[in-house]
């Protein structure tokens, strides 16, 4: 089966622009769609309204292959698959909530009854076990008027990258996870990513829900390393002549062990990990199972700043000055969301510390979580 070449994404944040921008390097038609009318304004002046490295140059210089607008059902006109990127915040029950997710599946149906020839929706946002075949598929297929299979296809096809790196993540990925709700979707996705990655990833195609089991599976197991990291530099602290990263270094040679995601250091954050930790935790809990290991994580995870708030007493006290560089859950990106710097910030300053706090990318972001505790200043000579 031949790729699809015109591409629509619901859903331009982050990772939906930068995909946008990474297909349309790649020689796909790209339409994004978004409610925001001003980052679809700014893309359509070849602008990036956000901050993501090396994509402001990509929508400059593939300014005729993207294009945005906020309706759903011009995107999927002008395009041969949609990609939904939409997102799905945690809920008050630990579980993710569907409610755009579902708004956009029921807009592409109803686009989708205007056309003829197959069209490919693929859900890309992260998602609880279950709810492509069960929520997505019979949504859509009732209001596209027709059944998957009938110039119909789908797909569960989450992305693994990073914030801050997602247009080199996305081009160059470590594997790609199809979840094909049949052959002819999974056969579709297959040829897409043969075209859209620059290397030769491996493509892992299974069912929906052994795919969305997955998402869940590898972000927890990442976490898991952190957090054991984290866990073995508080012991070390302890031991005379002991140093963690000597130690981690050592064992990372073991290819059953990695070097990836095992330093010791703030405690992982963003949008991302914290809540997927917790959903998986849910997950286990809805079929009467636990999931004490994940719950483990997560607990070492909330005591680093706590232990890093004790270390800090241990040589000063209040009311002395304490400079944090950085501020962002991670480097390259101005998402402050579950950062560890800024928790920290927060935690020293209630404790009477005069706390002052620099991070270029993420200043904007991080002057509204500041008000009165912290300064906020322009950069490390300050």
């Amino acid at each position: 089966m031949e790729s699809p070449h015109r591409i629509s994404i619901v859903g331009i944040g982050k990772l939906g622009l930068s995909m946008a921008g990474a297909l349309a390097s790649r020689g796909f038609q790209v339409t994004g769609v978004d409610v925001r009318r001003d980052v679809v304004e700014a893309v359509n002046r070849g602008e990036c309204p956000l901050v993501e490295t090396g994509l402001a140059d990509l929508i400059c210089e593939n300014q005729s292959r993207i294009r945005a607008t906020t309706s759903i059902a011009k995107g999927v006109e002008a395009s041969d698959a949609t990609f939904i990127v939409v997102a799905t915040p945690l809920k008050a029950d630990q579980r993710f909530s569907n409610a755009y997710l579902e708004e956009a599946v029921k807009s592409i149906g109803q686009a989708l009854q205007n056309k003829t020839e197959p069209h490919l929706v693929a859900v890309v946002c992260t998602v609880m076990p279950g709810t492509t075949e069960n929520i997505v598929k019979p949504l859509l297929e009732k209001h596209a008027g027709r059944k998957c299979g009938d110039r119909l296809m789908l797909a569960y096809n989450p992305e693994f990258i990073a914030l801050g790196t997602v247009v080199r993540d996305f081009l160059n990925p470590d594997w790609v996870l199809v979840g094909e709700d049949s052959p002819a979707a999974g056969d579709c996705l297959e040829a897409f990513y043969r075209k859209a990655c620059k290397n030769n990833p491996p493509i892992r195609r299974m069912n929906p829900t052994n795919a969305e089991i997955a998402k869940l599976a590898q972000n927890c197991f990442v976490t898991m390393k952190i957090s054991f990291a984290n866990s073995l530099a508080a012991i070390c602290e302890h031991v005379p002549n002991a140093d963690a990263r000597v130690v981690l270094d050592a064992i990372s040679n073991d290819s059953r062990v990695g070097g990836k995601a095992i330093r010791p250091g703030l405690g992982f954050g963003g949008p991302c990990f914290p809540r997927d930790n917790v959903a998986f935790q849910s997950f286990a809990t809805e079929f009467g199972m636990e999931a004490p290991l994940a719950s483990a994580v997560q607990q070492i995870n909330s005591t680093i700043p706590a232990h890093i708030m004790k270390r800090v007493r241990a040589h000063i006290q209040p009311p002395s000055t304490i400079a944090i560089l950085g501020a962002a859950y991670k480097p390259n990106t101005d998402i402050v969301e579950e950062s560890h710097a800024v928790i920290l910030a927060q935690r020293l300053a209630s404790a009477g510390f005069r706390v002052r706090i620099s991070d270029r990318l993420a200043r904007t972001r991080l002057e509204s979580e500041a008000g009165e505790l912290f300064d906020v200043v322009s950069g490390e000579a300050d």
